[in-house]
């Protein structure tokens, strides 16, 4: 029965938490300019448990000091009423184009979303920034919501525990 209370007591206190960890998204639509990488400006945080990500200059997730190792991110760009040839979602390590990308061929669609997950392997420092791309031919919307519960646009991760 003195284990049990032990780990429960660790869960709650966070000595087992899956942190840090955040969530951000768009809470209005967003304009991406036409055949161009464009760093996604996240200024709505849902949650951001160790204020590691900064939703007022830089957009961008930063590994604090002593949290280096495994980290799960995740994100989801929704295109408002377009579609495209090339509709395309980056993550971006540290200023450079990662493998982590998704993309998807949308010409006949008008609210195409794109969705992906990665696991990276991380040092303290090390930054992640989130990114798409798109050949519509022309200035064109990503969809955001200001609605509380609703994520059309989003970008999180969190510290992986156990690996």
């Amino acid at each position: 029965m003195a284990i049990t209370k032990l780990i429960a007591d660790s869960i709650t206190s966070g000595a087992i938490a899956s942190t840090p960890a955040f969530l951000v998204k768009l809470s209005s639509d967003y304009n991406l300019a036409n055949n161009t990488s464009t760093k996604i400006q996240y200024t709505t945080e849902v949650f951001d448990t160790d204020n590691t990500f900064d939703n007022s200059s830089n957009y961008r997730f930063t590994v604090p000091s002593g949290q280096a190792g495994k980290y799960y991110f995740y994100y989801q760009v929704r295109a408002n009423g377009w579609g495209a040839n090339r509709f395309v979602s980056y993550i971006y390590v540290n200023g450079s184009l990662d493998t982590a990308t998704a993309e998807m061929r949308t010409a006949s669609a008008s609210y195409p979303s794109i969705q992906s997950g990665v696991v990276l392997d991380l040092d303290v420092g090390d930054f992640i920034e989130h990114y798409v791309y798109h050949d519509q031919g022309g200035t064109q919307p990503i969809q955001g919501t200001s609605t509380e519960h609703q994520n059309l646009t989003f970008f999180g991760g969190y510290k992986l525990i156990g690996v």
